[in-house]
């Protein structure tokens, strides 16, 4: 591994650790669905540059409804477990 992967694995984990904090912290504020709503399209948008930059558009556009499925099961997911989470987490 490159330093330069190192540095940019470690600067990812810092940003998915800020993001997840500032769920914790505001999803007490705010709920959970007024800040992941936006906090995933935010995100799905910065990526569709990427998509269409590496060429893989076409492969988004056959494969939407797996994708799909995937994101709406996942949502479900964290909606069902994180009651859940947030009961049996130790105090602060």
């Amino acid at each position: 591994m490159k330093p330069s992967d190192a540095v940019s694995l470690v600067l990812l984990g810092v940003l998915w650790d800020a993001s997840c904090r500032f769920m914790q912290v505001g999803g007490a504020e705010f709920g959970a669905w007024a800040l992941g709503g936006p906090r995933a399209t935010g995100a799905s948008l910065s990526l569709l540059p990427l998509l269409l930059i590496g060429g893989r558009w076409r492969e988004l556009a056959t494969h939407w409804r797996p994708i799909a499925i995937a994101a709406a099961l996942e949502r479900l997911r964290l909606t069902c477990c994180s009651p859940f989470r947030r009961s049996t987490s130790a105090p602060d």
